[in-house]
């Protein structure tokens, strides 16, 4: 779960129990890698200062599979 959405400074992920570790991948409306990190442990700030406003697509994979993808927005 990828929350506040909208955001403006900064979201957080919620990773399911069983997924100790994952990895997030933000993309813009025109498929461009803009935002990648490593995630750990059940909850993790992950800062968007560098993020202009507007729509980004997020992507959160475990165990080389897809485990949650959406729209999150930039305020």
């Amino acid at each position: 779960m990828v929350f506040p959405n909208p955001g403006k400074e900064f979201l957080q992920v919620k990773l399911v129990v069983q997924h100790k570790s994952a990895h997030l991948q933000f993309f813009d409306m025109s498929g461009r890698l803009v935002l990648e990190t490593d995630l750990s442990g059940d909850m993790q700030r992950i800062e968007t200062a560098q993020l202009g406003s507007g729509a980004y697509i997020y992507r959160i994979t475990a165990s080389n599979r897809v485990i949650a993808s959406g729209k999150w927005v930039k305020e």
